[in-house]
């Protein structure tokens, strides 16, 4: 809206920018912050790394123009700060793409296109023809998101493909778009066993031991999940104290 703004004149309403910057804070932002949160649980290091990140740039450019349309704090428009941002996040998001490579294409394709966003944004201000495509890219990575939060939110209430995502690896089994587990661990498994063993162990005082120990052995732990198991005991055990 930004750059088609700056393209045609009174094609955006001034007026406009105060409520679009409200809604890039909270909704592009806040929310996508509490999702990469939510995701970090399910131990999707990607999706938590993606959407903490992003929801962190929406805050941020939502705030800066709160900040010029109302307090005028922000007085003057930095295009060379600006360039130095987009470059960042190109890199960031040239790093997540080589990561979609074992994830899917529809990832694939969105993280592709928001990388030709930030490059052409970098580029703004050079060229009216780059301007024009960088305001038809944005309008294409708008469809590309929605379609992949429509798979996203399909598929995992469905529990099965109705927008399919395109997987790279045909014995790939996750339904989301943006989904990676971290190093040894699945994405929702584990962190349920987790859970059911801390439910586990919340009775042991009450149990005799050799419950406790039949209860937990039916669950196979890897080295990591075993150190994060005890430390999460041992400090609620120092807090209880």
């Amino acid at each position: 809206a930004v750059t088609l703004s700056k393209l045609v004149d009174n094609s955006v309403e001034p007026a406009f920018a105060v409520p679009f910057a409200v809604y890039g804070f909270w909704v592009g932002g806040f929310l996508q912050l509490l999702v990469g949160i939510f995701e970090a649980t399910r131990n999707n290091i990607y999706g938590a790394t993606f959407f903490t990140v992003i929801g962190g740039s929406w805050m941020a450019r939502g705030l800066t123009m709160i900040l010029q349309q109302t307090d005028n704090m922000v007085k003057v428009d930095t295009p060379v700060g600006d360039a130095i941002t987009n470059i960042f996040y190109l890199f960031f998001t040239l790093v997540m793409f080589n990561l979609n490579r074992k994830m899917n294409k529809l990832s694939m394709a969105i993280i592709g296109t928001l990388c030709i966003f930030f490059f052409l944004g970098a580029l703004d201000g050079t060229s009216e023809v780059l301007e024009w495509i960088h305001v038809l890219i944005g309008i294409i990575l708008f469809f590309l998101a929605f379609y992949g939060f429509m798979a996203q939110m399909v598929n995992e209430v469905y529990q099965r493909v109705i927008f399919p995502t395109f997987p790279i690896r045909k014995d790939q089994t996750s339904l989301g778009v943006n989904d990676a587990a971290g190093l040894g661990v699945q994405l929702r498994p584990n962190v349920a066993r987790l859970r059911t063993i801390g439910s586990f162990d919340s009775k042991g005082s009450q149990d005799d031991n050799s419950d406790s120990s039949s209860s937990a052995s039916s669950f196979s732990l890897s080295p990591r999940q075993e150190v994060s198991h005890r430390s999460f005991h041992e400090a609620r055990d120092v807090k209880s104290m």
